[in-house]
């Protein structure tokens, strides 16, 4: 053994010796002095991320296929394909490497919300390996149904008319959803996903468990608090009755022999591994189940209030301020003001928190 060898061996025995005795992520625990580093450039990683350039399309092996989705993409103004890369040469270890990242990737997370809509293709054919969706199906690629006098579908006065075409809607966009995945997919790609669906297992009678039955209903109630505080601002003279299926969002929730049907239909393309459905429950509403409520519940209603004006407000904003209507933009603030101070005075009327039933799906691209 020649000495230079001797010398490596020895170098690689000290080192051994040194980490022998520490715990995992030792190092990445007590690297504080260089994740100062990143600080120290935070400012300016930043800037370089908001003047790097950006690609106009990715390259892919599927020219033929590329070209037309990227010619797609330039009709609607949307450039979801671009692939990025983005290099380190050491930044320590663990929570330092992250950070960085997290800031490019904030950055660039501003430049590329265009949007596509997840209702069209939007990658290379056999480019993806893994996708997911949490809580975005169950919303329609659009207000093909327009509700009558309901502020939503949950709402218990939607008609047994509006139900069947807002289901026939939902289905054919899950469908054409895992159509267009098929296509971007390589096989044995998984996808996973998760959304609002409900189960067919316990029948209404049966609803004194924590099942997706009561949570159905629970959701119903509150929806059918909102529409009882814009039937209550329609008799105050505050809204017109048209005013109502106007303020609708296009969403649905597809029960569980349809969404069953679904992918049954699109079996050629994606394999069901598996599929079940599941309370989403909040800690708030676990607790009022276990009857461990405390003081904070009394947030929790504000908390739900809060969730549902963020999803619905931009809707319910389109709605009132239609020409019909004839309202300033300052009158419609007004309504949604009035609206929102009156859900949330219903919400503390009822303390317990709303929760849904969710559809939680595994599928693998067949191929």
């Amino acid at each position: 053994m020649s000495a230079e060898t001797q010398k490596q061996q020895q170098q690689q025995q000290q080192q051994q010796a040194l980490h022998s005795g520490m715990k995992r992520h030792f190092y990445s625990q007590h690297s504080s002095t260089q994740g100062n580093a990143v600080d120290l450039c935070r400012e300016m990683l930043l800037q370089a991320a908001t003047d790097m350039p950006l690609p106009s399309n990715t390259t892919t092996t599927d020219n033929q296929a590329n070209a037309a989705l990227h010619g797609e993409q330039q009709q609607h103004g949307c450039h979801c394909c671009c692939c990025i890369n983005v290099a380190e040469w050491g930044c320590s270890h663990g929570a330092n490497s992250i950070a960085p990242v997290a800031l490019t990737a904030e950055v660039l997370q501003q430049r590329l919300a265009v949007g596509c809509s997840m209702y069209s293709r939007n990658f290379p054919r056999a480019s993806l390996s893994l996708g997911f969706s949490f809580s975005s199906l169950h919303w329609q690629s659009s207000s093909a149904v327009r509700l009558s006098r309901t502020v939503n579908p949950g709402c218990s006065k939607t008609t047994p008319e509006e139900h069947a075409a807002l289901r026939a809607h939902a289905i054919s966009d899950l469908s054409a959803f895992l159509r267009l995945r098929g296509e971007e997919f390589v096989p044995s790609g998984l996808l996973l996903l998760c959304y609002v669906g409900y189960s067919d297992a316990v029948p209404l009678s049966e609803c004194g468990s924590v099942s997706g039955v009561e949570s159905l209903l629970s959701g119903m109630a509150f929806h059918d608090a909102a529409q009882a505080v814009a039937e209550g601002m329609v008799a105050d003279g505050l809204l017109q009755l048209e005013d109502l299926g106007s303020m609708a969002a296009p969403v649905y929730f597809l029960d569980e022999a349809s969404q069953r049907g679904v992918y049954a239909d699109v079996a050629d393309t994606w394999e069901l591994l598996s599929f079940d459905i599941v309370d989403n429950v909040s800690p708030m509403r676990r607790e009022y189940q276990e009857g461990r409520a405390s003081n904070e519940q009394q947030a929790a209603p504000q908390v739900f209030v809060n969730f549902w004006r963020a999803l619905m407000e931009p809707f319910m904003q389109q709605g009132l301020a239609r020409p019909a209507a004839g309202r300033s933009a300052a009158d419609v603030a007004a309504l949604l003001a009035t609206f929102f101070e009156r859900m949330t005075a219903a919400a503390l009327a009822n303390l317990q928190p709303a929760s849904y039933p969710a559809a939680r799906v595994l599928l693998r691209r067949a191929g």
